[in-house]
């Protein structure tokens, strides 16, 4: 049977061509909570100060992928193209720290920067036990979390809420997890006892 080697070598061509189609992967999504930076100005900082210690995460969620939990709340979708910018832990410190930061300095009190390795006059501990959600209905967190004078607690608590999200993406599960942890912030800063500090 004739062959032509020009239909011969145009197939081999196309076949070559498919399968680097097949072979071709998808992109990698990477997704960071939104802080937005408020003007600050401060020359002196307060004496008194405060550290929020490295945030603890049940092992589900303490790696890169993100979470979804799937509908009916036991079965959970680790997503391997869909990964955090930063670890969870830190995430979850940045923006606590924005939300802590201003309010904190209108009392007397700096807050110390992530990357310190100072202890501060007060430490805050937080353990999340909950960060997660499904497209179909809402995102939800739960914490507990203490404030530490040296190794006295002298305030904890505990947070859960739970919040809708816009839409079925996982850039929507984001914002609706950021919204839950800001909330978080301000319910710690609402619980704060009056703490005394030292002047400038």
């Amino acid at each position: 049977m004739f062959t032509c080697p020009f239909f011969k070598g145009t197939f081999a061509l196309l076949l070559a061509l498919s399968l680097c189609a097949c072979g071709r992967s998808l992109p990698t999504q990477y997704y960071a909570f939104e802080g937005q930076t408020d003007d600050l100005i401060q020359d002196s900082l307060p004496r008194t100060t405060l550290r929020i210690a490295r945030v603890a995460l049940p092992q589900y969620l303490d790696r890169e992928s993100l979470v979804l939990r799937k509908k009916g709340q036991v079965e959970l979708q680790v997503d391997s193209l869909h990964l955090w910018a930063e670890p969870l832990s830190d995430g979850v410190r940045r923006i606590l720290c924005h939300e802590l930061q201003k309010p904190l300095l209108a009392r007397g009190i700096t807050l110390l920067p992530m990357a310190t390795e100072k202890s501060g006059t007060y430490t805050l501990l937080v353990d999340i036990s909950r960060l997660d959600g499904s497209f179909q209905e809402k995102a939800e967190i739960a914490a507990h979390w203490s404030l530490l004078h040296g190794d006295e607690v002298i305030k904890d608590g505990l947070f859960s809420a739970s919040q809708q999200i816009t839409t079925s993406s996982y850039k929507g599960l984001v914002e609706a997890e950021g919204a839950l942890i800001r909330a978080l912030g301000r319910h710690i800063l609402e619980a704060l006892p009056g703490l005394p500090h030292k002047a400038r």
